[in-house]
């Protein structure tokens, strides 16, 4: 059974404003709902999503810099940000 989403693996510097947030990234991305239940996070099922974690661990990125909005798959960024047009892939 699979309870989130296909993952990618990547290297990037440790020193890297997204190296040194990796951990949250882990977190957060490990909180995405599948693909079909936008609403659900796959460990935090009570709470519903966007749960608790990944507000955090979202919080701990932008305050370093990173933009999260690169982190969250399209079809769940109107599910965060209802009135800001979704990233489109180019």
């Amino acid at each position: 059974m699979n309870l989130g989403r296909d993952i990618v693996a990547t290297v990037i510097a440790a020193d890297s404003p997204l190296g040194q947030v990796a951990r949250a990234v882990d977190i957060a991305t490990s909180h995405l709902p599948a693909v079909h239940q936008p609403r659900a996070c796959p460990f935090c099922v009570a709470a519903g999503w966007p749960c608790r974690p990944f507000l955090d661990a979202a919080q701990h990125i932008t305050d370093h810099g990173v933009d999260v909005a690169g982190l969250v798959p399209r079809d769940l960024q109107q599910v965060l940000w209802p009135d800001k047009p979704a990233i489109r892939a180019s």
